[in-house]
């Protein structure tokens, strides 16, 4: 956790403290694994069902004494609807929960602005790396596709 500093590094700690499931997506757990693009805005999933997530974003709110953004925050927080939609295969970086491989390319690849360079990036290292990103059942070489924007 050294690499982190600053509100994440707390909120990480206020997490571990609450005994909350979670895992970095997109850029911030990109920021682990391949680092390419900077930002501040950091991305987080509490792997639990609605209702628990809302108490553990009070709890983390008044743990942190976190003011509530009256425009766009810098901590965004995703909790999952159904339960199917909890990330699987978890993987440990640095000794922080970091979504899979996959689920951070498929996070990143439709990120307006810089998400698709840091995607690009990700899956060369990866690639490089020899560590998959895409399920073993599919090809290596074979990308998924992005969508267009409209």
């Amino acid at each position: 956790m050294s690499s982190f500093k600053g509100i994440l590094r707390k909120v990480i700690q206020g997490l571990k403290d609450l005994n909350a499931p979670f895992a970095l997506t997109m850029i911030s757990g990109a920021r682990l694994l391949a680092p390419y693009v900077v930002q501040n805005v950091e991305n987080i999933y509490l792997l639990m069902d609605p209702e628990q997530g809302e108490k553990v974003l009070f709890n983390l709110e008044s743990h942190l004494f976190l003011p509530y953004p009256t425009g766009n925050g810098n901590l965004h927080f995703s909790i999952p609807y159904y339960r199917t939609s909890i990330p699987k295969d978890i993987q440990v970086v640095q000794g922080i929960p970091v979504v899979s491989n996959l689920q951070l390319y498929l996070d990143l690849v439709n990120k307006p602005t810089t998400g698709a360079d840091q995607a690009d990036w990700l899956w060369t290292q990866m690639k490089e790396r020899g560590t998959p990103i895409v399920p073993l059942d599919q090809p290596a070489t074979q990308r998924p596709k992005k969508r267009r924007a409209i």
